[in-house]
């Protein structure tokens, strides 16, 4: 077996015991937590990763503010899910390598499914997760237009929208729906408003310790191309 592995890792990188931070979120489908073990498609493209190149990953499971700071720390090996456009004052004078894209996301406002499409001048309060930033509605904030606050709950946020409480969830698109559709019973009640303000991207592994490592990964992505699209569509992400 060891032979396999150095037949497919670069001749100067070896196997490695390798911590790992991710969110402790209940971010299905992407990733969740039951009884302080790591689950979903995150965790099952890691492990992938982790077993084609012999690396053993050992995942710390943390609130996404202590994420980052143990991140900006270089207390972490690794992190997923990152995005260079998260807390970009913290990085800009880090050394930080980030994979090819792995999988997409949609964040924006989940509203009630009766509230007339695109009429931002009636959102007036908006929740969001601990930890993330709403950065469509930032401008709106800093000049008192919009009312934020902050939730460690999604499912707590969602029925505050649902209770007419707040006018909207700023969310990945399909967390929220996982949420309304599997876990809570009311699929339908809530939609993803594309005529507000949202924003499109990708979730990047990343590291400021072991660049080669994300080298390594970028060409697993390439190599299990298929494999991992088979993955996406078994957690509905493609």
């Amino acid at each position: 077996m060891f032979m396999l592995f150095c037949l497919w890792l670069p001749c100067s990188l070896m196997a490695q015991s390798l911590v790992v931070g991710v969110e402790r979120l209940q971010y299905q489908p992407y990733y969740y937590v039951v009884d302080d073990e790591y689950q979903g498609f995150a965790r099952e493209l890691l492990d992938m990763f982790a077993h084609v190149s012999g690396h053993e990953f050992k995942y710390r499971i943390l609130p996404v503010k202590r994420l980052y700071d143990e991140f900006f720390h270089e207390e972490i090996d690794l992190k997923f899910p990152d995005n260079p456009h998260w807390q970009p004052d913290k990085r800009k004078d880090m050394d930080i390598s980030y994979s090819d894209p792995v999988v997409e996301f949609a964040d924006g406002l989940m509203v009630l499914s009766t509230r007339e499409a695109g009429n931002l001048k009636d959102i007036k309060t908006i929740g969001k997760v601990s930890g993330f930033t709403p950065w469509p509605y930032l401008k709106a904030i800093e000049k008192k237009d919009i009312v934020l606050s902050e939730h460690y709950s999604i499912k707590g946020i969602i029925k505050q929208v649902i209770h007419k409480r707040i006018d909207g969830a700023y969310f990945n698109e399909k967390v929220a729906r996982y949420q309304l559709d599997n876990l809570m019973g009311k699929s339908g009640v809530l939609r993803f408003d594309a005529d507000l303000p949202h924003l499109k991207g990708h979730y990047f592994l990343s590291t400021s310790k072991h660049p080669k490592v994300i080298v390594q990964f970028n060409k697993f992505l390439k190599k299990y191309k298929s494999e991992i699209n088979e993955l996406k569509a078994k957690f509905d992400l493609n």
